[in-house]
């Protein structure tokens, strides 16, 4: 479980250009967005409560490819 800060480690990003990253809560609602053009990309989680949310990888066509589950404390 992540508490403060979580680091988003993607291998290969410059051959997934126009790729997004999308964080949902239970809810649905998007809490974080944003387009993958760097390696790692560090998200302040400070302000979330706790619970579990999903990480949707996004392609450039708009479709997740790939979904992660995040646990805060």
């Amino acid at each position: 479980p992540a508490s403060s800060m979580i680091f988003i480690e993607v291998e290969n990003y410059q051959m997934i250009s126009g790729f997004s990253i999308d964080i949902r809560n239970a809810l649905g609602q998007s809490v974080f967005n944003s387009g993958i053009n760097q390696q790692t990309l560090n998200v302040s989680i400070n302000s979330w409560q706790s619970g579990t949310y999903y990480l949707n990888i996004i392609n450039d066509q708009g479709a997740v490819i790939e979904v992660r589950h995040l646990v805060i404390d």
